[in-house]
């Protein structure tokens, strides 16, 4: 339950039923991969290439590391200097080298790069995924935009790019919060004891459960506190409160989400007789 810990959900979301597909995926969005991956050597430019061998593998590999020549082990912040270098080149608009295919691959190499989820979950594939390239309408819509651009403005496009792409985690983190407040949310029945206090958890329609629990300092002083989870001292938290002296858990001064501030609308109500507990969020 840690926060150096709290990452993967991968065995609890694939039990859950249909109705809750929605939040397992907005849920990889909240969790910290550790990662353990070494890639090939860096890729280097030649002086003069044409534009397929500047694109290298493009007939060959759909990974947007390959497209763009950049190792797995590379740091993230290699990803747009890698696009300017190609699109310098490959931008429809540049006679000799100019080439619309080859600028629409390293296009979609650099959005599926430049987004956190994108970054993390091709470092972690290992293979070439040839099926994997898909051109959405919003995609066409940003080859357009960076095509009518031209090479000179792409200073301008990618400013607009960004924008987008605040625009659309503020949206996806909205909505994961709304997911997993329907989630949490509800009345929890006291089940057994961790640490020498009581565990309350929740039952869903799928047959898994929410506990709150209180995890001591065994592993770190940053542990030490009351968790809403998916299992005591599983991998996938949803929110903590740091009150210790607590027997049980506190009613208010939630950190939520997990690596959010707190969010005092989160309530923790106990009943009358102290088996259960009522989690709302307070408007």
């Amino acid at each position: 339950a840690c926060l150096s810990c709290a990452n993967s959900a991968g065995a609890w979301i694939a039990g859950m039923g249909h109705g809750h597909r929605a939040l397992a995926l907005a849920l990889l969005g909240l969790h910290l991969w550790c990662l353990s991956l070494r890639g090939h050597r860096p890729f280097a430019f030649p002086a003069d290439e044409d534009a397929d061998e500047l694109l290298g593998l493009k007939s060959k590999s759909q990974n947007p590391f390959d497209i763009l020549g950049l190792s797995r082990a590379s740091k993230q912040a290699a990803v747009r200097p890698a696009f300017r270098k190609l699109a310098a080149k490959l931008h429809p608009d540049i006679a000799g080298t100019g080439d619309a295919a080859a600028f629409r691959q390293v296009l979609w190499a650099y959005r599926e790069l430049s987004e956190a989820d994108g970054w993390r979950r091709w470092r972690r594939s290992r293979g070439r995924f040839e099926k994997s390239m898909k051109f959405s309408n919003d995609f066409e819509e940003l080859f357009e935009d960076a095509v009518d651009a031209g090479p000179d403005s792409l200073d301008e496009w990618e400013e607009v790019f960004r924008k987008r792409q605040a625009e659309k985690a503020a949206q996806v983190q909205k909505t994961q919060q709304q997911l997993v407040r329907r989630i949490i949310q509800g009345t929890y029945q006291e089940k057994g004891s961790n640490h020498g206090r009581p565990i309350f958890r929740k039952a869903l329609e799928t047959g898994e459960s929410v506990a709150i629990y209180y995890w001591d300092e065994k592993d770190g002083a940053d542990c030490d506190g009351w968790w809403i989870g998916a299992e005591v001292g599983g991998d996938m938290v949803f929110a903590f409160n740091v009150n210790q002296a607590s027997m049980f858990p506190p009613f208010m001064g939630w950190r939520f989400p997990l690596r959010g501030p707190l969010d005092n609308s989160l309530r923790v109500q106990l009943g009358n007789n102290r088996s259960e507990v009522q989690v709302t969020f307070e408007s």
